[in-house]
């Protein structure tokens, strides 16, 4: 089997985590700066949170997961913070 690539796609910074959503047409990714976008696979952006990173420290994300449904979203922060986006 191979594979062949149909577009290239880019983001402001360095994504650390990618997770598909089960049931829905969404992409939530996690940059290197600790930000959260969530984007059609049309490459729409729908939304996306700004870390509590500084230029002195960086705070990333460092899980993520959907719900089984596809409602939320829950990601969490190296510094303890978990978070939850609902949809």
């Amino acid at each position: 089997m191979s594979f062949r690539q149909l577009e290239l796609r880019h983001v402001a910074a360095e994504v650390t985590l990618m997770e598909w959503n089960p049931m829905l047409d969404l992409l939530a990714l996690a940059t290197v700066t600790g930000e959260v976008l969530l984007h059609r696979l049309s490459w729409q952006k729908v939304w996306s949170i700004a870390s509590g990173s500084t230029k002195d420290m960086l705070m990333p994300v460092i899980a993520m997961a959907w719900r089984p449904d596809g409602k939320i979203l829950a990601y969490a922060y190296d510094f303890g913070k978990n978070y939850l986006a609902i949809f």
